[in-house]
């Protein structure tokens, strides 16, 4: 029930803040629908994996009920960061979101939940820490960086 009703709390603030493209920052137009996909993806399956380990039986480990919880909390606090443009706390938060599903990772026990879970891992990781993390608000020493290359 928890899972659940933080999952309905997360998917109603995204409705309700009107995520959009704006919320890409200086993220490439052509990586829009690659991090969208991924992103939808990633949120099923993780919907799937936490579903499955909570279905699976009424002693379900509290540290994988706190990863879980920590998870989607942190998730809800990413669209007011980027909108405040805390390009920093953004990626803190970013990398935070990447503990509770590492350690959801190593605590899948099934080959099947394994997958889902290392996908998850890579989309959380990857695609939202590295590449959303650095592309949408670049961290000044980047920017000067770039600019100095260019």
């Amino acid at each position: 029930m928890m899972f659940a009703s933080i999952n309905l709390i997360l998917l109603a603030s995204y409705y309700y803040l009107r995520v959009n493209t704006t919320d890409f920052g200086d993220v490439h137009k052509n990586l829009h629908m690659y991090m969208l996909f991924f992103a939808a993806l990633a949120y099923l399956l993780n919907l799937i994996h936490v579903v499955y380990i909570s279905l699976k039986g009424k002693n379900v480990n509290f540290n994988i009920q706190v990863a879980a919880f920590t998870y989607y909390t942190l998730q809800l606090l990413f669209i007011p960061f980027v909108r405040k443009k805390w390009g920093n706390l953004t990626r803190l938060l970013l990398f935070l979101c990447c503990l509770p599903i590492y350690y959801l990772h190593v605590a899948a026990k099934e080959n099947f939940i394994k997958i889902i879970s290392k996908i998850v891992l890579f989309h959380v990781f990857f695609n939202d820490f590295v590449l959303y993390g650095i592309l949408h608000d670049p961290p000044r020493y980047l920017q000067d960086l770039i600019s100095k290359i260019q």
